[in-house]
């Protein structure tokens, strides 16, 4: 099994889009196996077209340890020159708001990710910010389009990769060899904050076929990892400006 070629023209062609409207621009690379799609593609568009990369926004404001070693070692490798680390926008009154961290889901992804984006947004006044969510993904994330307008601040959310399915990133991963988190390895099936992130498959994985196998099957949801409580309430946290 291969992606669909023309999903990935889709997406290749929705960043082009995105670059030649605007010229502030970020994206964000989690570590997940979809902002590496991503990742990916932005990088191969701007080597394709001449365009400046956009700042990189890395990690999770409370990253799982072996996530943050990731991710710094593909900006390395893969000559990503602008970026900032998710952790390095939190101020500490937002730590103490947000504490203690994870009881209050809301309270925590509020002060931890939504109030530290928004400022990262004004001050460098960013236009546009890319994610890679999909619609498959949550039923809040199937109401999203390619290019959503966003306030408060003011920019739009681009979705290159809301088209795409959880297999779908998987083969792509594979066809491309891309170094994606050893994290999955280890049964990981969804990645976020280490205090809502869990293992799925307890034995783990031997290589991506075995995950490919694995998403084929269907039998465990691909967020089946990320804490329940917050799941619940994605409405509520997308509102007030949440990926």
């Amino acid at each position: 099994m291969r992606v669909d070629e023309a999903k990935i023209e889709f997406s290749k062609q929705i960043i082009v889009e995105a670059f030649e409207k605007f010229k502030r621009i970020a994206a964000a690379f989690s570590g997940g196996k979809d902002s590496l799609a991503m990742t990916r593609l932005i990088l191969d568009v701007c080597e394709e077209y001449g365009f400046e990369q956009p700042i990189f926004i890395i990690s999770d404001p409370i990253p799982i340890p072996e996530n943050d070693d990731y991710v710094k070692r593909i900006t390395r490798e893969w000559g990503i020159r602008r970026y900032v680390h998710y952790r390095d926008l939190l101020k500490q009154e937002y730590i103490e708001k947000a504490s203690p961290i994870a009881k209050d889901k809301q309270r925590c992804c509020y002060w931890l990710k939504v109030v530290p984006l928004n400022e990262f947004i004004k001050r460098e006044k960013i236009e546009a910010l890319f994610v890679a969510i999909r619609w498959d993904e949550h039923p809040e994330r199937a109401k999203e389009v390619y290019f959503s307008e966003r306030d408060n601040p003011r920019h739009v959310r681009v979705h290159p990769m809301l088209h795409w399915t959880w297999l779908d990133v998987w083969l792509f991963i594979k066809e491309r060899q891309l170094p994606f988190n050893p994290l999955y390895l280890k049964g990981y099936t969804s990645l976020g904050c280490a205090p809502c992130t869990s293992v799925v498959k307890k034995d783990g994985f031997k290589n991506v076929d075995e995950i490919i196998e694995f998403v084929k099957r269907r039998e465990i949801p691909e967020r089946a990892g990320r804490d329940i409580d917050k799941e619940k309430i994605m409405e509520k946290l997308r509102r007030m400006g949440y990926f």
